[in-house]
């Protein structure tokens, strides 16, 4: 494994085209994927877990009342 591959959360949330604070909302409500890994507390995503989530995602839209 390349240390490229491995994305911090605002890597993960650049590369869905997400700001990093969508991208925080999504893995705590589990609409992102879980993390591949931590290096000490911090968490990492592996770039194909990113780029296979981001194709089969649907946009969230936001619920009018």
């Amino acid at each position: 494994m390349d240390a490229d591959d491995m994305l911090t959360a605002a890597e993960a949330a650049q590369l869905a085209g997400l700001t990093l604070s969508s991208w925080y909302s999504y893995c705590t409500l589990g609409r992102a994927p879980k993390p591949d890994g931590h290096l000490g507390r911090t968490p990492w995503w592996l770039r194909s877990t990113i780029m296979a989530w981001n194709e089969t995602r649907r946009p969230y839209t936001r619920k009018s009342e």
